[in-house]
């Protein structure tokens, strides 16, 4: 059988072989700029409360203002983007660190759900988005019959 491994482990897993561990300084160097915005970013939770759902959507380290909630044609989006500067002079050192990013996270909804029945609230790297649940109007049987 092949050998299934990512082919970017199997180029590392091959370098690591002549050069140790520096090729894990170099990829790891750069990935510290991405943070928070990793795999773990956004993780959720959708608990069922009998007459609504409330999703908790983990946002840590994001400030308020930074994040938008939307309902469009039944797609329920959290979105995230952040504008970071920093500048830092200490001796001959002058630092300067720049972070621009934004990710979302869509969650299908009832076509019946409205903007205004939604609540939202965030406290504490948490937002918890309360939507209320809608019956279901009846969809109507399109098939056609053949005689």
């Amino acid at each position: 059988m092949f050998e299934l491994m990512p082919f970017n482990r199997r180029a590392n897993k091959l370098a690591r072989s002549a050069f140790g561990d520096m090729t894990d300084i170099f990829d790891n160097f750069f990935n510290t700029f991405a943070a928070p915005y990793n795999g773990n970013f956004m993780r959720s939770d959708i608990k069922d409360k009998g007459n609504e759902y409330e999703i908790e959507v983990e946002l840590p380290g994001v400030k308020k203002e930074d994040i938008g909630v939307d309902l469009q044609n039944g797609y329920l989006t959290v979105a995230v983007n952040t504008n970071e500067e920093k500048k830092e002079e200490k001796d001959n050192y002058i630092v300067q660190e720049r972070r621009y990013g934004g990710c979302q996270r869509s969650f299908r909804l009832n076509d019946n759900v409205k903007k205004s029945d939604i609540k939202a609230e965030y406290k504490d790297g948490i937002l918890v988005l309360t939507v209320p649940k809608t019956k279901d109007e009846k969809i109507e049987d399109t098939k056609i019959l053949i005689s």
